[in-house]
């Protein structure tokens, strides 16, 4: 006769310690699976901040290149209208008068001068759009005789 509760029990010893084995082998691979997502989340973490400071860089540098672009354009402006003082100073211009009679009929200046006026007219509205006013140029301070 064989005694089988024996081997029963070996059997059932054997299963236990394949499946605590297991058990172990699974755990182990869960823990480096959550290591592995801790350091892929703090890298991820590192690469947003990194992507916010450049995005705060790139907003920096375009508002700056905003305010060169508004600062050449005030140039531009009040270089044209210091040209047409100075222009004007020289021709001894003192009394107003209408720009499109008789002075400026003949003139080789006057397509310029029409473009200029023109200008002029519309200076209030670049001037309220500018996001840095320099006094200097203030339309109201520009005054012309004409």
């Amino acid at each position: 006769n064989v005694d089988v509760s024996n081997t029963t029990c070996m059997g059932e010893v054997g299963i236990k310690a394949e499946i605590l084995s297991m058990v172990k082998s699974l755990t182990t691979i869960v823990f480096d699976l959550r290591d592995k997502i801790e350091s892929m989340s703090s890298k991820i973490s590192g690469i947003e901040r990194k992507v916010e400071s450049v995005q705060m860089e790139l907003t920096r540098r375009f508002r700056r290149l905003e305010t060169k672009l508004d600062l050449l354009y005030e140039e531009y402006v009040f270089s044209s209208v210091m040209k047409f003082c100075r222009r004007q100073w020289m021709l001894n211009i003192f009394d107003d008068i209408d720009p499109y009679d008789r002075l400026y009929v003949s003139s080789v200046y006057r397509e310029e001068f029409t473009q200029l006026h023109a200008k002029l007219n519309t200076l209030k509205a670049y001037w309220d759009a500018l996001p840095i006013k320099h006094p200097s140029l203030c339309p109201k301070q520009v005054k012309f005789n004409i």
